[in-house]
């Protein structure tokens, strides 16, 4: 179940801003429901963005099972100041790897490296070459449909991959298979989709829940809305 929230307690410590709020007892659609702050989840402003997060998140985890990244592994993330660039940058951090960061503010790139990450860079700088500088990545996570897979094989390393999320039919960019071939790097698209793999939604949901308290202790500012 996905809704804003409409009130909430007085000992509540929720910040002023908009949320979206997951119960794993759906109710019948316009009905109220009271639910536990922490599946509470602060996101941006924009209802589409609070609907986008909760139809793709579970695609996230799903791109890191496909991944089965190694615990010593290093990812760069997209937009990791989104709602799902976020969720990207936690789950890779309870997972053990190391984390590239990439954001177009600088507040932001301060607070994914307070949150764990282990380098951020800001769009707008050659982050493909700071990231060959610091010995490639193992992977690369892009939560807006594969809008920077061609300059992230750049920072690959070799046997390296490119996870798209959320990729629909026919969007992408076309990417030369000889660059893949000579580099042994790969793109892969993961999508979820909810009456196809909603069995996996159980395997998912208690990655997701040990994921919320950490997402509250962020610090909620402009920095974190984008644009698509």
């Amino acid at each position: 179940m996905v809704a804003v929230v409409l009130q909430a307690g007085a000992e509540a410590q929720l910040p002023a801003h908009s949320y979206v709020a997951f119960s794993m007892n759906g109710p019948v659609c316009g009905d109220e429901r009271v639910v536990d702050e922490h599946y509470v989840v602060p996101v941006a402003d924009s209802r589409t963005e609070q609907a986008l997060m909760a139809y793709v998140w579970p695609s996230l985890y799903h791109g890191f099972e496909h991944l089965a990244l190694a615990p010593s592994a290093t990812v760069m993330i997209h937009r990791a100041d989104s709602p799902l660039g976020l969720l990207n940058t936690l789950l890779a951090l309870q997972r053990g790897a190391q984390v590239f960061a990439l954001t177009r503010h600088r507040q932001s790139a301060y607070q994914l490296m307070q949150l764990g990450a282990a380098e951020a860079a800001l769009y707008g700088t050659d982050w493909a070459a700071l990231a060959r500088e610091h010995g490639g990545v193992d992977a690369v996570l892009d939560p807006t449909s594969g809008v920077y897979a061609a300059q992230s094989l750049q920072a690959l390393r070799r046997y390296g991959r490119v996870l798209m999320l959320g990729l629909e039919p026919g969007q992408g960019r076309a990417i030369d298979p000889l660059e893949l071939r000579e580099r042994n790097t790969g793109i892969a698209a993961v999508r979820w989709d909810p009456m196809r793999d909603r069995i996996g939604l159980e395997s998912a949901r208690p990655s997701f829940e040990l994921l919320i308290d950490r997402i509250q202790q962020l610090p909620l500012t402009a920095a974190h809305r984008y644009e698509v």
